[in-house]
C-alpha cells in the first residue's frame, strides 16, 4: 500500500479508501462476520481511511463501522459525513456540530479525522445548498465543530453545479473535496471530456490541488457500471439517479468497451482499469464501495500494481469516450 497527504490536512491516507456507502452496502445490509472479514482484510493490506456518513443506511454504518472497529481494536483515520436540508441552513453554526455529535456517538468516537459536508451544491435541484450558503453558514457551522475537538478538518462533497462547485473550492474554506471521477466520465481531471449528456467537472480535481485541497476521488467504478454487467452483488444498493448527467444505464452501455481495453492494456477486470485510472490522478485517496472481503481482496491486488502509465489511461479513457460509429 502506498500513502499519500490529504492535502494541506497533513494526514497521510492509504490511496484506496473503505467506503462503507450504501452502493457498496457491506456495511448498510452486510451481516457482522462479513463486515469484519473486510475490515481485517483491509486493514493487513494497509486500508487505514474508512469513510462513512449518517445517511447511510440511517446511521447504520456508522454504527457498523464502531463497532468492528473497536471489536478489533483498531486506530484507522475514520470521516464521516452530516447533511443539511435548505431550512437548516439559518441554524446551520449550530446544528453541524449536533449533528456530528450524533454521528460520533453512533460511531463510539469522540472525534473523526475529518467530516465532509453531504449533498448537492448550487441552485437548480431541490435539496440543494448554494454556495453562498455552504462557505457561510454551513462553513461556520464545521469550523465550530473543529474548534470544539469533534473533528481534525472539514471537506464536502463534490457534486450539484459546476459552477457552483468550483466557487466552493476557490473560497479556501475547506481542506478537502470528493471529487467525481471515473474512466466513463473524467471531466474532473481532463475539462472537456464528459460524454454527451453527463456533466463536465470542468477539471475540479486540477482545481483541488491548485488550492492545496486534499482530493478523494468518488464513483470511481459509476456505481458498479464499469463492470459492464447488469448484474449486482447481493448487497449492493441501488445506484439511483443520475449523480453527474448520463446515469447508470447511460454508463453501463458505454463500459462494455472496457473489456477490449483491458485485454490491450493487459489487466484482469474492468474494474482494475478503473481503479488503477483513478489512481493514475491528483488524488489523495480513491474510495471503494465494498460488498465483501473478495472485493477487498480484488482492490488490494489492484493497487499494489501501480497506477495506470499516462500512455495507458490516455487509451483508457480515448477508448471508452470514442463516439458510436
Amino acid at each position: 500500500m502506498r500513502y499519500r497527504t490529504l492535502g494541506r490536512t497533513g494526514l497521510e491516507v492509504s490511496e484506496v479508501g473503505f467506503g462503507c456507502g450504501g452502493i457498496g452496502g457491506l456495511f448498510v445490509r452486510g451481516t457482522p462476520a462479513e463486515q469484519r472479514a473486510a475490515v481485517e482484510a483491509a486493514v493487513a493490506g494497509g486500508i487505514n481511511y474508512f469513510d462513512t456518513a449518517a445517511l447511510y443506511g440511517n446511521g447504520q454504518s456508522e454504527e457498523n463501522l464502531g463497532r468492528v472497529l473497536g471489536e478489533l481494536g483498531i486506530e484507522a483515520t475514520v470521516g464521516t459525513k452530516i447533511s443539511l436540508a435548505p431550512e437548516e441552513v439559518p441554524t446551520a453554526e449550530t446544528l453541524v456540530p449536533e449533528k456530528l455529535a450524533q454521528g460520533l456517538r453512533r460511531l463510539g468516537r469522540e472525534r473523526v479525522d475529518v467530516c465532509t459536508l453531504h449533498g448537492r451544491i448550487g441552485t437548480s435541484e431541490g435539496g440543494a445548498l448554494s454556495a453562498d450558503d455552504v462557505c457561510g453558514p454551513v462553513a461556520d457551522g464545521l469550523r465550530r465543530a473543529v474548534a470544539a475537538g469533534l473533528t481534525g478538518a472539514i471537506g464536502f462533497t463534490g457534486l450539484g453545479e459546476t459552477a457552483a462547485l468550483h466557487r466552493v473550492i476557490s473560497s479556501g474554506v475547506f481542506d478537502y473535496a470528493q471529487c467525481y471521477f471515473n474512466v466513463l466520465n473524467p471531466s474532473a481531471s481532463r475539462p472537456g471530456a464528459a460524454p454527451p449528456g453527463a456533466q463536465d467537472f470542468d477539471g475540479a480535481i486540477g482545481q483541488c490541488a491548485e488550492a492545496g485541497m486534499g482530493i478523494m476521488a468518488i464513483r470511481v467504478f459509476g456505481a458498479g457500471a464499469v463492470g459492464a454487467t447488469p448484474a449486482r452483488h447481493r448487497l449492493a444498493g441501488d445506484p439511483g439517479g443520475p449523480l453527474a448527467g448520463g446515469g447508470y444505464a447511460s454508463d453501463l452501455a458505454r463500459a462494455e468497451r472496457l473489456g477490449a481495453l483491458g485485454a490491450e492494456l493487459r489487466v484482469e477486470s474492468p474494474f482494475e482499469l478503473a481503479l488503477r485510472a483513478a489512481l493514475a490522478q491528483d488524488v489523495s485517496t480513491a474510495l471503494v464501495g465494498f460488498s465483501d472481503v473478495t472485493q477487498v481482496e480484488d482492490a488490494l491486488r489492484w493497487q499494489s500494481r501501480g497506477p495506470l502509465s499516462e500512455g495507458e489511461l490516455t487509451q483508457a479513457i480515448n477508448g471508452v469516450n470514442e463516439p458510436e460509429g
